[in-house]
């Protein structure tokens, strides 16, 4: 088989998740074409999908030496560096891809969400705000927006980009429990409690919005239904027993 027929043949299965296979099969196209780009970053990808990161890394890292203008390389070190809590290096990866393609949206998504875990929080609404001049129709980088303003202590603009994401998006379960967290912290109870609703209703396996509705009923004396939550969110997850308020423990224990 050629180089190119063991691309081929290494993506077909990569698509039908057989990286074991794929690996081996870019192995054989390293061995053919040692300068062949292609090969390193599909072996990398199915090591990735292995969670063998050191090794996806490395084979990332030789596709970009290979062609330094390979941005699906550049786009999944940058990713790989993330994992690994890197990310001045994530941020710099997706800063190349950005160089390379200036209308990639979700580089500056990408790249924001860097910026955020560095806490350079201005850097990254910057970064949004550029992802969502070139698809403003992102849920997901108005969440991450939302993100990134709640982190920078500015709520009434993350409960904004938040619900911009769920009018997107109305099955985005991560705004709506987010923007609960602010309605409760902002003693609108009520409100929380249905974004912790319509969070449960399109995803009834979170514990913890279980345990955050179980706060808001328990603060607005609704001691029934914040039992109920709480019971809910320790069958989910029997760690959050040990955050079961005494208030509740004490009012069970009465004749």
């Amino acid at each position: 088989m050629t180089y190119e027929e063991l691309i081929t043949q290494a993506r077909t299965l990569i698509d039908d998740k057989r990286h074991d296979e794929a690996i081996a099969v870019c192995d054989q196209a390293i061995q053919l074409d040692p300068n062949g780009a292609a090969a390193y970053f599909h072996r990398g990808f199915s090591y990735l999908e292995k969670e063998d990161l050191d090794r996806a890394l490395a084979d990332c890292t030789e596709a970009i030496r290979l062609d330094p203008a390979y941005t699906k390389a550049y786009n999944i070190r940058a990713m790989l560096y993330v994992y690994k809590g890197e990310f001045e290096k994530a941020a710099a990866d997706y800063s190349e891809v950005i160089r390379l393609d200036p209308t990639n949206a979700k580089a500056y998504c990408n790249r924001g969400c860097a910026y955020s875990e560095k806490g350079d929080y201005e850097s990254a609404i910057a970064d949004f705000a550029h992802a969502l001049e070139l698809d403003p129709r992102d849920a997901k980088t108005y969440y991450n927006r939302g993100l990134a303003y709640a982190n920078k202590g500015d709520a009434d603009t993350a409960i904004v980009d938040y619900t911009e994401a769920v009018r997107i998006d109305p099955a985005y379960t991560d705004a709506y429990s987010n923007r609960g967290l602010i309605h409760a912290q902002n003693g609108d109870l009520d409100k929380a409690i249905e974004d912790y609703t319509k969070t449960i209703s399109i995803d009834p396996k979170r514990a913890w919005v279980y345990y955050n509705r179980g706060n808001a009923y328990f603060s607005k004396d609704d001691y029934d239904n914040a039992i109920s939550d709480y019971t809910q969110a320790i069958e989910l997850d029997s760690e959050l027993a040990k955050a079961y308020p005494r208030q509740v423990l004490r009012r069970k224990r009465r004749p």
